[in-house]
């Protein structure tokens, strides 16, 4: 079942990411250590084919949206904030992308100790899509009516620069209008 662009799209976390960086640069930070989060959560230390993941992930988003991203070693002034946990409270969650008043928070379920999973990709890519404003469809992440499932939640790098140009106008792939459209509506960033 196609869904159209609107229908994946969260204009309000785009804009929150775009306030947060304060321009085209956008920071982004890998937890490496043991540490509790503000909500109780025990945070473990990335590990290194982890961190090599999320890397190469965050550097094809810099090469789809023109953004660029930058690691930073210390959690301080960044907009998005990676950590690993061991379990989380609620059964059968796998991710949470959380906003906060100035940055964004990406945590996912530990399930393959120091290697990456098939499943840890996944679901590290899912939540690093909600930060750029990528949503479930139509807000719905339970909805029964969509496969949402890792088979299912695979975009092409054309729709993910249509959902993009939407999103953040002014980059170097605005010039990409989405499907069945003659002009893209550019909503405001702010």
């Amino acid at each position: 079942m196609g869904l159209p662009t609107d229908a994946i799209i969260d204009q309000s976390w785009a804009r929150s990411l775009s306030r947060f960086a304060g321009g085209r640069t956008v920071r982004y930070w890998i937890n490496d250590q043991a540490r509790t989060l503000d909500d109780g959560t025990r945070a473990e230390a990335i590990s290194r084919s982890e961190a090599t993941f999320i890397r190469q992930t965050m550097a094809e988003v810099d090469a789809l949206t023109g953004l660029k991203l930058v690691e930073k070693k210390w959690p301080r002034n960044t907009d998005i904030d990676l950590y690993r946990v061991a379990d989380y409270r609620q059964k059968g969650l796998l991710g949470e992308t959380t906003r906060y008043r100035g940055w964004f928070e990406i945590t996912w379920e530990d399930r393959g100790g120091n290697q990456v999973t098939k499943d840890e990709r996944w679901t590290i890519t899912h939540e690093i899509g909600h930060v750029f404003g990528l949503d479930h469809p139509y807000g719905q992440p339970y909805s029964g009516r969509y496969d949402t499932s890792t088979r299912s939640c695979r975009t092409t790098s054309r729709r993910i620069r249509v959902s993009h140009a939407r999103m953040w106008p002014h980059s170097r792939s605005s010039g990409v209008r989405p499907e069945g459209s003659r002009q893209a509506p550019r909503p405001k960033v702010t």
